[in-house]
């Protein structure tokens, strides 16, 4: 992303279309990589709150079975937590194109904080109106909020590890 150079101000819109959240975790041996489809939210620049939600049954796992067991209350308990939230007490966006989101994630009925860290572009006119692009990763350990499920795989490992990642690449969109 490039340096941001000009202060972001006023209330800005989610695009949904062109904006993703995202998640992966220790798999065995290897890193397991899922996101949301739909993604929803806004931002009030002026008062650094970042507010954005992502529908639990919108994740992008095909495999029927697979994508039960993440719905079922083993993993995400869909029926019971439709959502996962997150709202920021503070965002701040830096001269150098830093930002950092100090907030609170909601999973499974848990509220936490959470400080996210990325980047952020200047804004440009884009085919709606103008824009700004924001990429934040946050690393959170999934027991904190309930998801403690596992199994040892043959050889005594675990099948899915504690530290999760979560990456948000947004393109907010300027409100009139």
């Amino acid at each position: 992303m490039s340096t941001a150079t000009t202060p972001i101000t006023g209330t800005w819109t989610i695009d949904a279309v062109h904006s993703s959240v995202g998640f992966s975790v220790k798999h065995i041996v290897s890193r397991f990589r899922a996101g949301f489809e739909q993604v929803e939210g806004s931002f009030d620049a002026d008062a650094g709150v970042l507010v954005g939600r992502a529908p639990v049954e919108s994740i992008d796992v095909t495999q029927p079975d697979f994508r039960g067991h993440l719905l079922s209350p083993d993993f995400f308990d869909v029926a019971n937590h439709p959502t996962i939230d997150f709202v920021s007490r503070e965002l701040t966006l830096s001269p150098d194109g830093t930002a950092t989101a100090t907030g609170e994630l909601t999973l499974l009925g848990v509220t936490k904080p959470v400080v996210a860290t990325g980047e952020y572009t200047e804004t440009t006119e884009g085919p709606a109106g103008t824009i700004f692009g924001l990429e934040l990763e946050a690393k959170v350990d999934r027991h904190d909020f309930g998801l403690s499920w596992n199994m040892e795989a043959p050889g005594g490992r675990k099948v899915v590890g504690d530290e999760v990642t979560i990456t948000v690449s947004l393109e907010l969109l300027q409100q009139a």
